[in-house]
């Protein structure tokens, strides 16, 4: 325990005499002590409250993405971008993190109220906190709303045009990927690094981006790593068996019971052609399980660092798919970050917690020194 009494700091063998003009030359041969006889690296002054000096806060734009569609419309995406905090060095060469958007018709904040299993005890802004902790680290973030977010989903999400999205899917969805590098090359320079992080579906569509090419590094959050078809509905027969309460069960036996007879319909072409299906058109759901079948393929195309990132809690994940993503994984320049007591969105309880952050940044650091 830490006691403060008249300038003097004290913490059992390390003693140090604090004085602001005269006492130069002690205050200097007692740092080098420090670092000589080991005294704990924490060391500071406290006071009984345990007082801590907060992390600076980084700085926050709301911003607008533009992206051209093929029938020569705009899209506005709305955005935010967090910059490094005033104090912190940044990383050098300047390095952007853009998130993109996974599963769902999520907004720039990838917000999530629970992980598929159990309800969190208060709604979690999933890339808001990730940006910030890389703030803190010198990074520069991005994250947009995915187009399919308008303000029935989340009100800080506009209604953008959809005529390519509905026929092309996830193709459509990589062109705003491209716009958002663009948009981060033009404010930062040329020289910027850019980091490409995602989760489930958002993995195809990273890889079907023209700014792929250009990314120095990937980070794929619990990616989707064979057809969508079959792994959404083995995960929820998979995350029955781990469900605690009976109505959770039973309610996750019924969905994949649900969703194997609509893909199955889809499959046998049973839907008419102008059918939305999970609130999706036909041309949609059939893109995304013919790329997700190329999902192999598509990540041998990538020369960069690859940073494959599970929860070992996730629920949604059964041995075939662990399986799959350690072959996935099993190549050089991947890694396979596996993560203890996280769950779906690599929290615990609902929270974001400083393990997960530091060994995560840890494995993104080491993949940049490799680009």
């Amino acid at each position: 325990m830490y006691e403060v009494k008249e300038g003097i700091y004290q913490q059992e063998g390390c003693f140090l005499r604090y004085q602001f003009l005269d006492r130069f030359r002690i205050t200097l041969a007692a740092c080098i002590a420090v670092v000589w006889l080991g005294c704990p690296s924490s060391w500071q002054p406290q006071t009984d409250s345990h007082f801590v000096k907060p992390p600076k806060e980084p700085r926050v734009a709301s911003v607008d993405i533009e992206v051209s569609l093929p029938d020569q419309k705009k899209a506005q995406l709305g955005a935010e971008l967090w910059a490094p905090p005033r104090g912190v060095y940044g990383v050098f060469p300047k390095t952007v993190v853009i998130f993109v958007p996974g599963s769902g018709m999520v907004s720039r904040r990838a917000r999530q109220t629970g992980n598929g299993i159990e309800t969190y005890l208060a709604s979690v802004d999933i890339n808001t906190q990730w940006a910030n902790a890389l703030a803190q680290e010198g990074y520069w973030s991005l994250a947009y709303d995915k187009r399919s977010c308008g303000p029935a989903h989340e009100d800080i999400c506009r209604n953008n045009p959809l005529s390519d999205f509905n026929v092309e899917g996830p193709k459509a969805l990589a062109r705003d990927v491209d716009a958002a590098c663009a948009y981060m090359q033009n404010r930062l320079g040329d020289g910027v690094r850019i980091v490409l992080w995602t989760s489930e579906q958002g993995a195809q569509v990273v890889l079907s981006s023209t700014c792929l090419a250009r990314a120095s590094t990937l980070v794929l959050v619990t990616p989707i790593p064979y057809r969508i078809d079959e792994f959404w509905v083995e995960g929820l027969f998979h995350a029955s068996h781990t469900a605690r309460e009976p109505t959770v069960r039973n309610s996750l036996v019924q969905k994949a019971r649900n969703l194997k007879a609509t893909f199955e319909s889809i499959q046998k072409g049973q839907f008419a052609p102008d059918a939305k299906v999970m609130g999706a058109t036909l041309p949609f759901w059939k893109e995304w399980i013919i790329l997700t079948k190329q999902t192999n393929v598509l990540l041998g195309k990538a020369k960069q660092p690859i940073l494959l990132v599970l929860g070992e809690d996730d629920a949604f994940y059964d041995e075939k798919a662990m399986n799959a993503l350690k072959r996935l994984g099993n190549s050089p320049g991947r890694q396979l970050v596996n993560l203890s007591g996280v769950d779906h969105n690599l929290l615990k309880d609902g929270v974001l917690n400083k393990e997960t952050q530091d060994t995560v940044l840890g494995a993104l650091v080491r993949s940049l020194k490799r680009d």
